[in-house]
């Protein structure tokens, strides 16, 4: 985002997003170097890490009358909208939501030191979570005017970083590139005049995950009493202004990962409202435990709608089957009975070449994750006829880059003209891959067929081609790209 048209074929990860907490897990992720390990360090950090920092801070709210307080709320954890946005491709920024938990605990325990060091963990996770960071502060500013000594020590901590950020190493680490925009902010402001009502209204439903918290509160005040009016202000401002960057950026580009630091400070405001200090609640005793009960039935009933997208295809099935959604249904199945065939004989095919070769990819969205064992790998069509191999997937239905083919032009012409934007479950056609073997088998004579089946088409390139890495790309390579 904010550049395009690298000259090289690799770029810094500075580039894009600048972390560094994240790689502290990459010691353990390295036991089992797999996706599914990488998505389970999240959603164990996330929902260990949360469930702690709960447990602390209702203790701290309602230190007598906590337990069905850290009931109530980690139910809401466990089954809430928090699983479908931990499930976005393992974004670093999803490493921040137990330190967003941990910087309000030292707030609230008024332990400036702990404070501080919370806050520059918070700052590391990336710089979108340092922007968050200076957001809680200017909240604390606002409407903790009890801790302002916080803000302003905090305000050391989070401002100096994040503007070395934005303003030295991301500029530092693109030297090589071409710019679009001055930065990722100028991008998101151009975004906003490209708005009409379709998009918005898809944005605001890529919101669900977070508003699925909503419900809790009135389940919460239900339970444990309403929070009083000069407490509703400070709940209001916590659930909002802290993420309020990433409130805005959800609303122009979509939820997704940016939905982290929105969830995690409504969450918070849920605690808040609960902890108390309250109005009598409606119910006690054994009544309020059954009450509690049917609660987190009903919040899950609520919270389904926000799962559903993401639950794996073996229970979606049987629910399209209970729906009466049979064209569905029928549909998934044959998806899973074939493609699960070939995505496994695609994932085969890719780990059995040698790991030191280069390779460019056009097989099914879902699946390169898994092959993503090597260092000089592009997706399709970047560098395809100057890898070692090209792997293609010949029956893929939801294609990383799809084409049409136009007689009249070459390849390359027709992948010019073809958007980069993905189109989803777009098959890879008999008339792309033709299109493919007649310039680099036939024509230009650059390539071989070493393998072709049913499901996979491997080319292999007749010289090897090496890709130059400039220095700036490497390690800290960038600290010394204004020399």
């Amino acid at each position: 985002m904010g550049f395009t048209h690298n000259p090289d074929a690799f770029i810094h990860a500075n580039v894009i997003h600048v972390n560094w907490l994240p790689y502290l897990f990459a010691y353990l992720w390295a036991f089992h170097p797999t996706p599914a390990c990488l998505y389970g360090l999240i959603f164990a950090w996330n929902l260990i890490g949360g469930a702690f920092f709960t447990h602390l801070i209702l203790r701290r709210l309602s230190p007598d009358d906590s337990g069905p307080k850290i009931a109530f709320a980690l139910s809401v954890l466990a089954i809430g909208g928090l699983l479908p946005i931990m499930a976005q491709m393992a974004q670093f920024l999803l490493f921040a939501g137990p330190v967003i938990l941990a910087v309000y605990y030292c707030l609230l325990t008024k332990k400036l030191n702990l404070f501080l060091l919370a806050i520059a963990a918070l700052c590391l996770v990336s710089e979108d979570s340092a922007m968050v960071a200076i957001a809680f502060l200017a909240y604390i500013l606002l409407l903790e005017p009890g801790r302002k000594s916080f803000a302003w020590l905090g305000a050391c901590v989070a401002i100096p970083y994040t503007a070395l950020t934005l303003f030295w190493m991301q500029p530092a680490s693109r030297i090589h590139l071409r710019l679009m925009e001055d930065s990722t902010t100028m991008h998101l402001v151009k975004e906003i005049f490209h708005m009409n009502l379709a998009l918005l209204l898809e944005n605001l439903k890529s919101l669900l995950p977070a508003l699925t918290l909503l419900p809790a509160f009135l389940l919460g005040a239900f339970l444990f009493g309403r929070p009083n009016k000069k407490q509703t202000l400070k709940i209001a401002g916590l659930a909002l202004l802290p993420a309020l960057p990433h409130w805005g950026e959800s609303f122009v580009v979509g939820g997704a990962h940016h939905l982290l630091p929105v969830f995690s400070f409504v969450y918070l405001a849920l605690l808040r409202t609960i902890g108390g200090p309250n109005s009598e609640a409606k119910m006690s005793g054994h009544r309020r435990t059954y009450a509690i009960a049917g609660s987190c039935l009903l919040f899950f009933a609520v919270s389904l709608r926000a799962l559903a997208g993401h639950l794996p295809n073996s229970l979606r099935l049987p629910i399209y089957r209970l729906a009466g959604q049979k064209a569905k249904a029928d549909t998934l199945e044959r998806g899973l009975a074939g493609g699960k065939h070939s995505n496994r004989a695609v994932i085969a095919a890719a780990l059995a070449l040698p790991s030191d070769k280069s390779l460019s990819y056009l097989t099914n969205n879902q699946i390169p994750g898994f092959f993503l064992n090597r260092t000089d790998i592009w997706q399709f069509p970047d560098y395809f006829d100057l890898t070692d191999y090209l792997l293609i997937q010949k029956d893929a239905a939801d294609a990383v880059f799809p084409f049409e083919p136009d007689a009249a032009k070459d390849l390359r012409a027709d992948l010019m003209i073809s958007p980069r934007d993905i189109k989803r479950n777009a098959p890879v056609t008999a008339a792309m891959i033709a299109k493919i073997t007649e310039t680099l088998v036939r024509k230009e004579r650059t390539h071989k067929i070493i393998r072709n089946d049913e499901h996979v088409l491997i080319l292999e390139r007749s010289r090897p081609h090496s890709f130059f890495s400039p220095p700036e790309t490497v390690g800290f390579g960038w600290l010394g790209a204004h020399k």
